[in-house]
């Protein structure tokens, strides 16, 4: 179960918002982190180079799989 501490340091108000009003907020806090992830390997940065709310994500699928999460993002262009 994650913190509200590590949530509200991770989140932008909207997502913030998002998570919290879910059924569900261990779930929908997973989904945007792994969504971040996969948007900042995709630039080459890694999560550490950014702070957390900051990053965008944009061209990024998530799929799940039983008790996974996975995202992926893809370069457009």
């Amino acid at each position: 179960e994650y913190s509200k501490k590590l949530i509200e340091r991770v989140c932008s108000e909207e997502a913030l918002e998002r998570v919290l009003k879910s059924d569900n907020i261990n779930y929908e806090f997973c989904k945007l982190w792994t969504k971040k992830e996969a948007y900042s390997k995709l630039l080459g940065t890694g999560i550490q180079d950014f702070k957390m709310k900051d990053i965008e994500y944009r061209n990024v699928f998530t799929y799940d799989y039983g008790e996974y999460i996975i995202s992926v993002a893809k370069e457009m262009g």
